[in-house]
């Protein structure tokens, strides 16, 4: 469908196609309609719309080229609060826990946009793998004092893990 839409004259696909087509090339076996996508999406000019960016991130972390995706999130020229959180899910996901952390800690220091239950839960998923109670204790009080809208069930099943894989059930 897309190839054909590229084949059309008269027809372009905008920022929203092109991140749902990029989105669709998220596994090895895609990789290399994900790149020729990102390559369309550099000569149309629309890599630096949030939704491509974000699932240009996405579309690396998740086919495990992080140095891609880490290249794509470095050549922006603006973060908001989503390509971080795609960042660190990424480097989350692809078992870089140290620079995960380096770039919260970056987050927090610099006190770079509030945070937002997904950024919570992605935190609260890398203090489980790194069996951090500290820091997820510090995150748990953080969520409790600011009385946090974010606070569903999706959090709370990160709460839940982050606990029970630091030996605190």
């Amino acid at each position: 469908m897309f190839k054909s839409m590229l084949s059309s004259d008269n027809i372009l696909p905008n920022e929203y196609v092109l991140a749902t087509v990029i989105a669709s090339c998220s596994d090895s076996a895609r990789a290399r309609e994900g790149e020729q996508s990102h390559g369309f999406v550099v000569k149309s000019g629309l890599e630096l719309h949030q939704y491509v960016q974000n699932s240009l991130i996405s579309f690396y972390f998740s086919c495990s080229n992080v140095e891609s995706g880490i290249r794509v999130w470095t050549s922006l020229p603006l973060h908001d609060i989503f390509t971080y959180n795609s960042l660190l899910n990424g480097l989350l996901e692809n078992g870089h826990f140290s620079e995960a952390l380096e770039i919260f800690t970056d987050m927090v220091n610099n006190h770079i946009f509030s945070w937002d239950g997904f950024t919570f839960s992605t935190v609260l998923g890398l203090c489980a793998s790194r069996k951090d109670l500290r820091l997820g204790t510090l995150l748990h009080c953080r969520l409790l004092k600011t009385n946090s809208p974010d606070y569903d069930a999706f959090l709370c099943s990160a709460l839940v893990d982050m606990y029970g894989k630091c030996g605190k059930v």
